[in-house]
């Protein structure tokens, strides 16, 4: 039935019609001539399949996933290192002596060059800070004005996440709404609340591993899938170093060393797999060799470049050849790195740390994080036309 909205006046014969002037909107159907006719308002669907738009990512969207893959590992990462600091202030105020007295200001001042929230526990005043560690920890959870903040980054995550909001299921929605929910409903009322801290941590945790594996169960693999994997491995990658570089090239009091040596391995979900493949006591070469060379350990630097290598190899190339992109020769050199690497001579220590190990890690660091801008000036181009990248 054909028909439209028309206005209508109050007044017969007033063709002057004005809300003002007491005019109205009704719904106007047209008769048709010919009794019981149906006419459908609908397109009609054709017999062959839809197009489908297989591979095509536009330039906008791949950038937003990239980057709440970057947010979602910063974010878990921040989270569990946050937590392993926390649980070991908690349970180390039990027992106070010298040698856990030690562990915590390292894990502190590690923890703030780690998560880039300076000057923290890194600064001038970090012997104030110390006094009352408490107090820094929720302000770096909870702030979302803190620069490198949890609550900070969360809220990065979700611009990001609302960029691309039609690549994440009814699910996947769910679990971001809970995560929003614990940050806002978590704050202790005092300083003092650091189990209730706790517990929002947890929570956190949870929510991203599950955002995690409900994107791997939804997210179509030819379209988002790569750019958002690619920037969750960078990150990854780039917090192992981090992690490594703050802690465990130093040299402290064997004690002291093995203490920050589980902090590391717990922060990394790796106690359990340490345990289960050495099944002997912590130690600093053993440790190196689970979080940087281990091709099995989906936490290993190892286990990220190698599947960097594979998402960047599909990237489509634009000098129409067999020539690497810089990008390629980045993660290939990268990978040989790895690959060359002695493991011996990076175990090697003085009495001042552990200097072969610092200067390898820079030098994969240094690599690692010049991708992100190689791929940013080669597919992240915002122009007045829109632009599509076609992942194989």
């Amino acid at each position: 039935m054909a028909g439209g909205l028309v206005r209508s006046s109050s007044e017969a014969g007033n063709f002057l019609i004005s809300s003002q002037s007491g005019g109205f909107s009704k719904d106007a159907w047209i008769i048709s001539p010919e009794p019981g006719r149906v006419v459908s308002v609908l397109k009609e669907t054709p017999d062959e399949a839809a197009e489908t738009y297989h591979g095509m990512l536009p330039s906008h969207a791949a950038e937003n996933l990239f980057w709440v893959g970057r947010y979602t590992e910063r974010i878990l990462g921040n989270a569990r290192f946050l937590r392993t600091v926390m649980q070991f202030l908690a349970e180390g105020n039990k027992l106070i002596n010298e040698n856990n007295r030690q562990t915590e200001i390292h894990l502190l001042e590690a923890f703030t060059r780690y998560s880039f929230t300076l000057p923290g526990f890194a600064g001038e005043d970090a012997e104030v800070i110390f006094e009352d560690p408490w107090i820094e920890l929720k302000d770096v959870l909870f702030n979302e004005k803190r620069a490198g903040g949890i609550k900070n980054n969360f809220l990065l995550f979700h611009k990001a996440i609302h960029e691309v909001r039609d690549h994440w299921s009814t699910d996947t929605w769910r679990v971001i709404r809970a995560m929003e929910e614990g940050l806002q409903n978590g704050i202790p009322i005092s300083h003092h609340g650091h189990l209730q801290m706790i517990h929002t941590l947890d929570d956190l945790i949870t929510s991203l591993v599950a955002f995690i594996g409900l994107n791997r169960e939804s997210i179509s693999r030819e379209q988002g899938w790569i750019m958002l994997d690619v920037g969750r491995k960078i990150e990854q990658s780039l917090l192992v170093i981090t992690m490594l570089r703050n802690i465990l090239v130093k040299k402290y009091s064997e004690p002291v060393e093995y203490n920050l040596q589980q902090a590391v391995l717990m922060s990394n979900e790796g106690l359990v797999n340490y345990r289960y493949k050495y099944r002997r006591p912590l130690q600093n070469v053993l440790v190196i060799d689970l979080l940087v060379f281990d091709p099995n350990n989906p936490r290993s630097l190892t286990y990220q470049v190698v599947r960097l290598k594979s998402y960047l190899q599909n990237l489509p190339k634009n000098n129409g050849g067999p020539v690497l992109t810089e990008y390629e020769k980045l993660i290939l050199e990268a990978n040989n790195l790895l690959k060359l690497a002695d493991k011996t001579a990076l175990a090697a220590s003085d009495t001042s740390g552990y200097h072969n190990l610092e200067a390898f890690l820079s030098g994969l660091y240094i690599i690692l994080a010049a991708i992100p801008g190689v791929i940013s000036k080669a597919f992240f181009k915002h122009e007045l036309t829109p632009k599509t990248i076609i992942l194989r």
